[in-house]
């Protein structure tokens, strides 16, 4: 069964309700290893797994009112055994709750087919909000469906354009470098969240999408570098994180070593590079940018 524009363009998943609690706040940040003991110092941590004094990471916008990995469904008729998460955008207006009722709007904005071969990009949204309606967060996300271009069989009106594409980090030094120890753990912890996605769990599964085991989720090294960048001195000075975008260029494997690189750009937005080093090599992982309130 092949990815079918129409149902897809059409879809509206059912509004997703959560009782944010502490303890959620908790998991997620151990999800994205704070907590951990890194190579690089972010300073204290305790605030994001401690109840006293609790905040939410900003990067835990992508898995609150969550609907899932909706995209197993076989009605859609997509592989997606080897669905993966191409990019991340959030939007937040203002610090997360660490605790309260929240609701989520999700729908399918766009689809846009590489080709036969090269697979499709799904685009979804999603508005978080408060059971006031006070919109809390939008999370764009970006899924690349390996197996599923060539679906529109060369009809332009059965893709559509995707958004601007992030910028890549400056060609010039970047002003800091941390590096950041993932825990063979952390995938198993992060699924707590709610992405239950077989591809970060099962080897079998794994293996079939082409990987040579569980691979971390993309998201959780968005989190990694959300931890990076509450360790700035802007974080102090700012009263939250406004808007993050992250671009997945490779893959990260529980255990390994992340290095985080920073730029601190003319209008006032972080661009970071992802980076890891493995099997004697160094392998791009993401790159994106984050800005902060005024």
């Amino acid at each position: 069964m092949a990815l079918n524009y129409w149902q897809l363009k059409s879809l509206q998943l059912p509004p997703t309700h959560q009782t944010v609690r502490p303890e959620d706040c908790m998991v997620y940040a151990l999800g994205v290893g704070a907590g951990l003991r890194s190579q690089s110092d972010l300073g204290d941590e305790t605030r994001f797994v401690y109840e006293e004094r609790l905040q939410a990471l900003p990067s835990q916008a992508s898995v609150m009112a969550y609907p899932g990995f909706w995209m197993r469904e076989p009605a859609y008729g997509l592989d997606w055994r080897r669905i993966v998460n191409a990019e991340l955008r959030l939007t937040l207006h203002g610090p997360l709750p660490t605790q309260g009722e929240l609701v989520g709007h999700t729908v399918v904005s766009a689809i846009h087919d590489k080709g036969a071969d090269r697979g499709a990009i799904v685009q979804t949204e999603r508005r978080i909000c408060n059971t006031a309606g006070h919109m809390l967060a939008q999370v764009t996300q970006l899924n690349f469906c390996r197996g599923d271009g060539g679906y529109s069989a060369g009809d332009s009106a059965l893709s559509d354009a995707l958004p601007p594409a992030i910028n890549k980090p400056p060609a010039y030094t970047p002003q800091h470098q941390l590096v950041l120890a993932t825990g063979h753990q952390q995938a198993a912890i992060y699924r707590l969240t709610g992405d239950r996605n077989p591809l970060h769990i099962d080897p079998e599964a794994a293996r079939a999408a082409g990987y040579s085991g569980p691979i971390l989720h993309g998201a959780a090294t968005a989190g990694m570098v959300c931890r990076v960048l509450a360790s700035l001195p802007e974080a102090r000075r700012a009263p939250y994180l406004h808007a993050f975008q992250i671009r997945f260029t490779g893959v990260l494997f529980p255990g390994d070593v992340l290095h985080v690189d920073l730029w601190s750009l003319p209008d006032g937005r972080i661009s970071f590079r992802c980076t890891t080093h493995r099997d004697g090599g160094s392998h791009d992982v993401a790159y994106g940018c984050a800005q902060w309130a005024d």
